[in-house]
């Protein structure tokens, strides 16, 4: 089978049929992204860092002694 012709060509063909959703994809997330502006964030957002734990680490070891 000829892998150029049937296989990831046929990506190509996919993507132009459903690329027309992009659109509305991006429409919805512009109006959520309006909503932050109206609505901001009220708290700080989770950090996942080695930073943290190791100062929560040092806090309890802290508040214990």
């Amino acid at each position: 089978m000829n892998q150029a012709l049937h296989g990831s060509q046929e990506y190509f063909g996919w993507y132009q049929y459903q690329f027309g959703r992009y659109v509305f994809v991006q429409q919805y997330v512009a109006k959520l992204v309006m909503t932050a502006i109206e609505f901001p964030p009220m708290q700080k957002g989770a950090g996942f860092n080695l930073d943290a734990v190791k100062e929560k680490i040092a806090d309890a070891t802290k508040a214990q002694q």
